[in-house]
């Protein structure tokens, strides 16, 4: 069985190359974007089982790509795990499987991720 796929979305390259890192030891098969724009591309060419989604992009909002991925029945199976340095709303926390606030540890993440994946 191969990896599961993660795809990292944060447009700040420090958070993400570290997301990246920590997820890519634990095993998982791991891409990156750094805005809406660049996920979106990404997803055109290669399938993630997951995304670690920033609340804030440069070029949009994590709660409103999560809520429109979720939207089309080709992203239905996709577990989606938003980060955001504020406290969200009931209803910005239901367009994700899971909810983490940054800073978030190693392990917070992986654990998380290893989370949605299982549901």
């Amino acid at each position: 069985m191969s990896a599961p796929r993660v795809l990292v979305v944060d447009d700040a390259e420090l958070t993400r190359t570290t997301l990246i890192a920590v997820l890519a030891r634990s095993g998982f098969d791991v891409r990156a974007a750094s805005s809406v724009a660049d996920t979106q591309g990404v997803m055109q060419s290669w399938m993630p089982d997951c995304l670690v989604l920033d609340r804030r992009l440069a070029d949009g909002d994590g709660v409103e790509l999560a809520r429109e991925l979720r939207a089309q029945p080709s992203f239905a199976a996709l577990r989606i795990v938003l980060m955001s340095g504020d406290p969200l709303s009931d209803e910005a926390a239901a367009a994700a499987d899971r909810v983490l606030l940054k800073p978030a540890g190693a392990r917070a993440v992986i654990d998380a991720v290893t989370a949605a994946l299982a549901n």
